[in-house]
């Protein structure tokens, strides 16, 4: 407060600041009161399709080293 007081230039930038952080309060309030959020069932179900993709992937690679090992 004592350097706006006796900085104009610092002054100006506080109080552009201060607007560019209101704005964006204004922004992210306002997307997240139109995001509906998800139950937690979906959020489960898609933790565990997660899991189980990433399980596959896992499983794949080490075929696809056992494999490689194999022909060396």
């Amino acid at each position: 407060v004592r350097e706006a007081e006796h900085d104009s230039r610092f002054r100006r930038r506080a109080a552009e600041s201060v607007k560019r952080i209101a704005a964006f309060k204004r922004k992210s309030s306002a997307l997240r009161s139109r995001v509906p959020s998800s139950p937690p069932e979906k959020i489960s179900r898609l933790a565990t399709q997660l899991w189980e993709f990433s399980e596959r992937v896992r499983y794949s690679a080490l075929s696809s080293a056992a494999a490689a090992g194999k022909k060396s």
